[in-house]
């Protein structure tokens, strides 16, 4: 037996349109206590891939009779390629993110939709103060999205981690987990939630005071009577 007679080759991984043939290089032996002959590949098969085994008519009997036909089966190989995360948003170390931003990371692969889950994608600021949200899983895209419940804080860095409880559609795990942080800016203009009159207010006292209430902290030193004005109308 040599790897003349005994060949394994494939025509490309499944769902390739590759028509080329390789042949697979190896080693050949054979136990005559068990009567095996065995092909060891020089390298791992490939995932998801099949191949095809012969051994040649030509191979003989100890007294030299040839096989007479040669013996030809497949098989094929599971997928055992762990995902990887290809990019993320935002990317690792980024900073100015708006506080409304979505956290997003795109897999090298597609992926079980039930192992992606608020417990394998999680955000946290770098003081360990966890952040609610949901988590979902786009299968054309192979993008995942962590929508926090509501806005981030303002200048703050957050760390996300895709943990390896994540695994692919073959049951594969990344091999290690994703973890990478941003840090936040306030790109989110103010608004005023509600005034004092309110719109159309009529019968206010004389006495009044008028007022405005921001949606969120604001530079004092902008507010004054040249941005606040208040005037009569005939």
């Amino acid at each position: 037996f040599t790897t003349s007679t005994f060949t394994i080759i494939t025509s490309g991984a499944n769902g390739s349109s590759a028509k080329s043939v390789t042949i697979v290089a190896g080693t050949v032996s054979y136990n005559t206590t068990t009567r095996v002959a065995s092909f060891t590949p020089t390298h791992d098969f490939a995932s998801n891939t099949t191949y095809t085994a012969t051994i040649a008519a030509t191979v003989r009997d100890t007294i030299g009779i040839q096989l007479g036909t040669p013996i030809t089966w497949s098989f094929t190989t599971s997928d055992k390629t762990a995902p990887t995360i290809s990019t993320t948003y935002p990317t690792s170390d980024a900073t100015g993110i708006a506080i409304n931003a979505a956290v997003t990371a795109t897999f090298s692969k597609g992926m079980d939709s039930a192992t992606i889950t608020t417990s394998s994608f999680t955000l946290k600021t770098i003081a360990g103060d966890s952040v609610a949200g949901t988590v979902s899983y786009n299968s054309l895209t192979k993008i995942v999205t962590f929508a926090p419940g509501s806005n981030l804080s303002s200048f703050t860095t957050y760390e996300a981690t895709i943990s390896i409880a994540v695994k692919d559609t073959a049951g594969n795990a990344m091999s290690t987990a994703k973890v990478w942080r941003f840090t936040t800016s306030d790109v989110i203009a103010p608004t005023v939630s509600s005034t004092t009159p309110i719109d159309g207010a009529t019968g206010e006292a004389v006495t009044s005071t008028v007022s405005g209430v921001f949606s969120e902290a604001m530079d004092s030193s902008t507010i004054n009577t040249s941005s606040f004005t208040l005037k009569i109308l005939n």
